[in-house]
């Protein structure tokens, strides 16, 4: 299988709306691992001892291969023109379709679409009962987050091997994302803090953002529906 892949003919330029709009059901979503760690970390994290106690048992010195399902340079094809066309279709306000991405197509956009690049080879999307699991390794000290230097010390050279499993739905015109599990390798995080963040909207600083509150205009719905995410647009 080609490790490359070049659409057919490069999109427009793309306004800041198109890039928000695409971060938002794009890689905002599908690197919610990210923002569930800080989450997790940022419970926990009352004390030195628990922070190493998250260390201990949530983080690892190695990653993990990160096993992606065998995708055709065809399938990869096809939804990178679907993507981009709707991305280009919803920024000039023209898009009159939703976008449905199946489980295939979001792994397709992961392994070879350029604005995936960031978490290309270390993420992979399955959907099952109408919710996204993101199986990820990540190296904790390259997510960019200030983290106090306590907790930076700790976690330093650390990965955050796991799965979270997640809710996508629209509240109030604004992209919501709710946990419904987290699993870092084979420990499960304990349910009482899942359960304390099962309430927390991950999108919700995103949602604050004026250029992508600009952007949701454009959305009217998302939400998975028979095991796809399905993005619709607002009535041009």
């Amino acid at each position: 299988m080609s490790q490359t892949y070049t659409p057919g003919a490069a999109p427009p330029p793309e306004s800041d709306s198109g890039k928000k709009i695409a971060t938002c059901f794009g890689i905002g979503c599908l690197t919610v691992l990210v923002v569930g760690v800080v989450a997790v970390i940022a419970v926990m994290a009352w004390t030195k001892k628990a922070v190493g106690d998250f260390a201990d048992k949530y983080t690892s010195d190695d990653p993990v291969k990160i096993e992606m399902p065998v995708l055709s340079d065809q399938q990869v094809a096809d939804v990178s023109t679907r993507f981009d066309e709707f991305k280009t279709n919803i920024a000039a306000g023209n898009a009159t379709g939703p976008l449905r991405l199946s489980e295939t197509d979001i792994n397709a956009l992961i392994a070879r679409h350029p604005d995936f690049s960031a978490i290309a080879g270390a993420t992979v999307a399955s959907i099952e009962n109408d919710q996204l699991t993101v199986d990820s390794s990540f190296e904790i000290d390259k997510l960019g987050i200030p983290f106090p230097g306590f907790i930076a010390d700790r976690v330093s050279g650390k990965y955050f091997n796991g799965s979270i499993t997640v809710e996508i739905t629209t509240i109030g015109g604004q992209p919501a994302v709710f946990i419904q599990n987290i699993a870092a390798g084979d420990t499960p995080i304990p349910q009482v803090l899942i359960d304390s963040l099962k309430t927390e909207n991950l999108l919700q600083n995103q949602n604050s953002d004026p250029k992508m509150q600009k952007a949701m205009e454009k959305i009217q719905e998302i939400k998975i529906e028979n095991n796809q995410i399905v993005v619709t647009p607002s009535a041009p």
